[in-house]
């Protein structure tokens, strides 16, 4: 890999959901204040708009363009900064596993911006059952098997390299290194995985009446990146919900058949 760099507008492209320059905004969003039911568990923080993945770009990925943040962000699990307003919006309507790219039975969008120093993540997954969620307070990396997000990033680009971060309903980080084309621990997709790379971020999760939330801060210096500006970073999205089977819904279509997870 090349050295680290650390640029003021990062693109980032995504493997099969690609965030780039030419990318098309999915949908304008707008947050919602928190409200708190009688008893004090927090409604629905930010309403789902309901968007439309872009059309595939010419290599078959999508594009989208990861703008600045208009206000401060605060890391709590609730999406109620002004921040969030105009943030991108990626949608995850396919389920990949165990239906292979099959529309998922449930309604999952994210929300990415970013400054000079943080990529900011910001999601919400409904559910039409969340007595049913699955999060308890573990340690770090100890979260397979929770409802959980993870952005995975490749930002050489290169399929050859990834980061992932992932969190819980209730905000429990787990992270890691993706190495395409190396040994070690394999991961859910026969991926090298190795789970002992901690990076330094902040995460938060909050469970509503509706489902939950997740909200992280991931600071470009805990990333190796190209020194160069506006270059195109891979990226997926991927929401894990286990109930009778381990479900993997993403934001873009997985073929299973290609050993390239990355690409």
């Amino acid at each position: 890999m090349g050295r680290s760099g650390r640029v003021g507008r990062r693109e980032l492209r995504a493997a099969a959901v690609l965030l780039t320059a030419i990318g098309i905004l999915a949908g304008e969003t707008r947050a919602q204040s928190v409200e708190s039911q009688a008893d004090g568990t927090p409604k629905a923080v930010a309403r789902i708009l309901g968007v439309s993945p872009p059309p595939p770009g010419p290599d078959g990925r999508l594009e989208y363009r990861v703008g600045p943040v208009v206000d401060a962000i605060q890391v709590d699990g609730r999406l109620d900064e002004a921040g969030w307003s105009d943030a991108l919006v990626i949608p995850l309507p396919w389920e990949v596993a165990p239906a292979e790219n099959g529309r998922a039975d449930v309604e999952t969008e994210c929300r990415l911006t970013q400054d000079d120093e943080n990529l900011y993540l910001g999601c919400m997954a409904e559910d039409p059952r969340p007595d049913r969620i699955r999060a308890f307070v573990v340690d770090r990396d100890g979260i397979g098997g929770h409802d959980r997000i993870t952005l995975t990033l490749d930002p050489f680009n290169d399929q050859r390299r990834a980061f992932q971060f992932g969190i819980s309903a209730l905000g429990v980080q787990s992270d890691a290194v993706l190495a395409q084309n190396a040994g070690g621990d394999q991961g859910p997709t026969d991926i090298p995985v190795d789970p002992s790379w901690d990076a330094i971020w902040s995460s938060a999760g909050t469970i509503t009446d509706t489902g939950y939330v997740v909200e992280a801060a991931i600071p470009f210096r805990s990333l190796r990146f190209p020194a160069e500006a506006g270059g195109a970073w891979g990226a997926y999205l991927t929401r894990w919900w286990p109930r009778s089977v381990n479900v993997e819904i993403r934001s873009a279509t997985w073929d299973q058949d290609d050993s390239c997870v990355l690409c």
